[in-house]
């Protein structure tokens, strides 16, 4: 017999997929609103709830997305994007080096998971 807690979960899981397939709402905000309806129905206890905001990794996470979308704003990957572009001359294996290349150079001086973030909109 399944309790009304585990249906509750269900539909829970059902509305957050249909959310995010509909993109009438971002994917932050449907997160974010799972999040507070698993606490207030509590299914997941209030400390358990937000005890992900202490990681230090989703710390990371939340900083690199601020950091990427700040170089996308001030133009700086779309610069890098079009210097590996000129330097790939059209060649597709040339490019897939040259990003290689770029992605190595980046992970000597910043957090690996920042570099993929700086390349993956170039």
């Amino acid at each position: 017999m399944v309790s009304p807690n585990e249906i509750l979960l269900i539909l829970i899981i059902v509305g957050m997929t249909v959310a995010i397939l509909s993109s009438r709402l971002p994917s932050e905000i449907v997160a974010l609103g799972v999040l507070l309806v698993l606490a207030f129905t509590n299914l997941v206890d209030t400390n358990q709830a937000v005890s992900g905001f202490s990681s230090s990794v989703v710390i990371t996470l939340i900083g690199l997305f601020v950091i990427t979308h700040a170089l996308e704003i001030t133009g700086v990957v779309q610069w890098l994007a079009d210097r590996v572009d000129k330097a790939g001359r059209g060649s597709t294996a040339r490019l897939i080096a040259l990003f290689m290349l770029a992605g190595a150079a980046l992970s000597l001086v910043m957090n690996n998971v920042a570099a993929g973030a700086l390349l993956l909109p170039a």
